[in-house]
Order: C-alpha cells, then structure tokens, then sequence
C-alpha cells in the first residue's frame, strides 16, 4: 500500500436516506388488484393500484425475523410497515448500495428480544471506504457477475443433486432385484 495515498471515509448515511411505510400486509390482501408490486419480507406479496416509491430503490426488512434482508426494488413499488425504502443518494450506484447493504452484518444493529428490529439511525454512522460512482458502478456490475456464477453454480448443484439421488433409487432397485427377485 503507498503509505502517501489516504482513502476518504464516509458514513451510510451520506450515501441514502431511508423512507418508512404505514402499510398493513393485512390491507395489502384486502386491496390486491392493481399493478404496482408490494413488497413484504420475503418479496413482492402483492400488486396495489397506488404506489409509495416513483423510482427504483431498495427496501430493507427492519421488523422481524428476516430484519436486515435487502431488495432491489422496481419504480412504482410500495413496502409494508414492516420494511423502509433505502433511497440512493444521488451520486451512489443503486446496486452498489445494494451489495454495500447485503455485506452488512445487521445483528450487531439489532434491538428487542421477542420481535427484532434494526433501525437506520443505528446503521446510519457506520464508516466506509468511499468511492466514486464510475468505481462504484465496476464495483456492482463485477459483483453481479459473480452473483450470476453463484446462481448457474447453484442451478447445477441441484441438477447433479437430483441425478445423483436417481441414480441411488436406480442402484437399490438394481440391488433388490438381484437379492428378492423382481421388484
């Protein structure tokens, strides 16, 4: 490292601001019939007719069991209560914001015992390396790449898990024959 160079910190909450949401899951199923997706803790639940959100952004889980679960969300979304939106300020990279959020470990953020919630305000101060947005940018795309690799990785193993196991149903049905007779 060239002891000359000093990298900029700054803190989350120099690159987002968060905005929270009122909306019942209950109200969302009793309203479902428009368009514009609601996110719940475990993804979009269902699609309303109004929207909290006019442009792409994240949504963070801050109540419950999933607290701190990030997504990426569409233009013309909403969240339930139980979540808040993570607006990217103007010179941060969404996806790199999303990446940043998805590293962080939010169990040393968490408070209450029974129903754990994380909120911003203790989050917000944490220090980072701060980067530019075109660093930013190679930053998120290098990142999808991998995610991708991850995902195909992921898709194969559960191929070559499935054919394994038939394969083991095929050798025991082999096996049974060969001592019993016809199976």
């Amino acid at each position: 490292m060239n002891r000359g160079w000093v990298m900029n910190r700054i803190q989350l909450k120099d690159l987002c601001s968060v905005r929270s949401s009122s909306l019942k899951a209950g109200d969302v199923h009793q309203m479902s019939s428009g368009g514009f997706p609601v996110f719940g803790a475990s993804g979009p639940i269902a699609g309303i007719d109004t929207y909290q959100m006019d442009k792409p952004a994240l949504a963070i889980v801050k109540d419950g069991a999933g607290f701190g679960r990030v997504f990426k969300t569409p233009a013309h979304s909403s969240v339930v209560g139980t979540m808040q939106f993570i607006i990217p300020a103007d010179e941060v990279d969404r996806d790199y914001l999303y990446y940043l959020l998805d590293s962080i470990d939010f169990r040393k953020y968490k408070s209450g015992a029974t129903i754990p919630h994380i909120y911003f305000k203790d989050y917000s101060s944490l220090r980072l390396k701060q980067h530019s947005l075109s660093e930013q940018r190679v930053i998120a795309q290098t990142l999808d790449r991998v995610a991708e690799i991850l995902q195909n990785l992921r898709s194969e193993y559960l191929e070559f898990d499935s054919l394994v196991k038939s394969r083991d149903v095929a050798w025991k049905l082999s096996l049974r024959g060969c001592f019993y007779g016809r199976v």
